[in-house]
């Protein structure tokens, strides 16, 4: 399943704690903005090893010299 919208927080949310208009055609535009949240979403799951997200799966690699 591949996510379209952030959890964390919402376009909104960046718009307003900025105070600055985001849409389609600003820059950055809310494309830009989903993005960045999803970007850190998962930087923030890495951190604290734990996600808040619903349905979240997470794939392990592992890097083994033979």
């Amino acid at each position: 399943m591949v996510r379209t919208d952030p959890i964390y927080c919402t376009v909104t949310d960046i718009a307003d704690w900025l105070r600055i208009t985001i849409n389609a055609n600003s820059d950055p535009n809310t494309t830009m903005i989903k993005n960045n949240i999803m970007d850190n979403e998962d930087r923030i799951d890495r951190m604290t090893q734990h996600s808040w997200m619903p349905d979240r799966s997470a794939t392990e690699e592992f890097n083994v010299n033979k």
